[in-house]
């Protein structure tokens, strides 16, 4: 069962992306993202297990890229968390010598898997990083393998909000669990003009017929979810 008591932490804005719709990447470019000291996370992780707080959710960022994130990962498992969400656009977690010392940790973890697009032309015209896809197929290849839960999450914006139709034939082979898509929300997009916001988001009318589309394409009961839509 779903832990009702749960902390989401952010570990920093350090991210290897400059996805066009988020303030980490555009704070890394401009060097206002640097690495967090590990004991007030430890602190705020600490009180909040002893609030009685059961599931703890891991944000950036990128959170896998902060010096102290294994050290977080040790301490969230000796407190006793029930459920631990590493929220990742996988940069490490390609690596299947990372995800091993993770799960050495002996965490019970949910992989949020940052998808910013459902195709490799998608999602890299969103994150501007090459290879950005690439390391994500084989982040869900490495989590299968190891029998982990994996989710994805996906912000929706003009350069990959057609892709989405290509969700379930991505997606399904690899045993994931939930789709989460966000609307874009101004608040989080960092410093970008009028005319950035308004070229970033899509027309409802247009996102449509591809939402349909995905939602046809995942079978009856599969988890998914959106957000902020309509924006208000």
């Amino acid at each position: 069962m779903e832990p009702t008591q749960q902390m989401e932490i952010q570990l920093g804005h350090m991210c290897n992306n400059r996805c066009v719709f988020c303030v980490s990447g555009q704070k890394t470019e401009l060097r206002e993202a640097l690495p967090l000291q590990a004991d007030p996370i430890l602190k705020s992780i600490s009180d909040a297990r002893a609030q009685g707080l059961r599931k703890l959710t891991l944000l950036g960022g990128e959170p896998t890229i902060q010096p102290s994130f294994i050290k977080v990962l040790e301490h969230a498992v000796a407190l006793g968390f029930e459920e631990i969400v590493i929220f990742t656009n996988g940069v490490k977690t390609a690596r299947p010598s990372f995800v091993d010392e993770v799960l050495a940790t002996g965490g019970n973890y949910t992989f949020r898997l940052s998808f910013q697009g459902a195709t490799k032309a998608a999602h890299e015209a969103t994150t501007h990083k090459d290879g950005s896809f690439d390391r994500l197929v084989r982040t869900m290849e490495n989590l299968k393998a190891r029998g982990q839960r994996l989710t994805v999450n996906m912000c929706v914006v003009t350069s990959n909000y057609a892709s989405v139709e290509h969700f379930p034939s991505l997606i399904l082979p690899y045993g994931a669990r939930q789709l989460h898509l966000d609307m874009i929300r101004p608040l989080d997009a960092g410093e970008r003009t009028e005319d950035e916001m308004r070229a970033m988001m899509p027309r409802y009318a247009d996102l449509v017929p591809h939402l349909t589309k995905m939602i046809e394409g995942f079978p009856p009961g599969f988890d998914v979810n959106i957000g902020n839509l309509p924006y208000c």
